[in-house]
């Protein structure tokens, strides 16, 4: 049996569920609603339900620790090709092991996954200290990235402590879905539509200038070295920033 859900982690834990259901000597593999199908497989379209994702996330955490279901929903923000089968092998081992699952990570049913996690935990961590919110011209603080991995839930949180009092949105303009903050309460939604030209309060527009001119100025050209920034920080980021936004 193959199951298809929707590709989030709630519907992936749901898929999970249900290969547990129907007995996982039967499951061939776990893929998304949109990943082609085998020609000779039976297929089984999963629902996602908040319920039965939450029973497996309490189960595995249960079984594993805190460390080892934050390795998996981290592993599973990757995005890597095939996840779901790596991912699927290593909650049947950790249900299997439990506590016991650490002594093995050095297997590379178990490696694989610690890599992916730290991958999407490293690039979380980088863009933390990059994202510049600008001001809009209806007060809410905006910014933009476009991560390799799916990193906005990992960064929610930070944000929503730092600017507890402030209403704000980060956008991830690689998969169409933002985090915005309302003071109250946080939500992450899709967002289908390309993003228009964003309109910045007066006084937002004047700081822009004021920070991109400062940032010449304090550049020596002598000293300028391509190689050395990009190493500290990948030109995939640079569009994003401010002092190297020029529109």
């Amino acid at each position: 049996m193959i199951y298809r859900y929707d590709g989030t982690f709630p519907g992936f834990l749901c898929a999970v569920y249900e290969a547990y259901q129907d007995g996982t000597s039967h499951t061939e593999g776990i893929c998304t609603a949109m990943a082609p199908g085998g020609l000779f497989s039976s297929e089984k379209e999963v629902r996602t339900a908040s319920d039965r994702a939450e029973r497996v996330a309490q189960a595995f955490f249960a079984d594993c620790g805190r460390q080892a279901f934050r390795q998996l929903f981290r592993a599973f923000l990757a995005e890597e090709p095939g996840r779901e089968d790596v991912l699927f092998r290593y909650i049947r081992n950790g249900f299997r092991l439990k506590k016991a699952l650490y002594a093995h990570h050095m297997e590379a049913w178990a490696w694989t996954v610690w890599q992916w996690a730290g991958k999407t935990g490293a690039e979380a961590e980088k863009l933390l200290g990059l994202v510049r919110f600008s001001e809009l011209s209806e007060g809410l603080l905006f910014a933009e990235i476009a991560p390799t991995h799916d990193v906005l839930p990992l960064m929610a949180g930070h944000f929503q402590r730092r600017l507890a009092g402030e209403s704000w949105a980060i956008y991830d303009a690689r998969r169409h879905r933002a985090v915005y903050w309302d003071r109250k309460e946080l939500l992450l939604a899709e967002v289908p539509e390309r993003l228009q030209i964003l309109s910045y309060s007066g006084e937002e527009a004047a700081m822009r200038r004021l920070w991109q001119t400062y940032y010449d100025h304090i550049a020596v050209q002598e000293r300028t070295n391509p190689v050395l920034r990009r190493s500290y920080m990948p030109k995939k980021y640079w569009r994003y920033l401010t002092e190297m936004n020029r529109d």
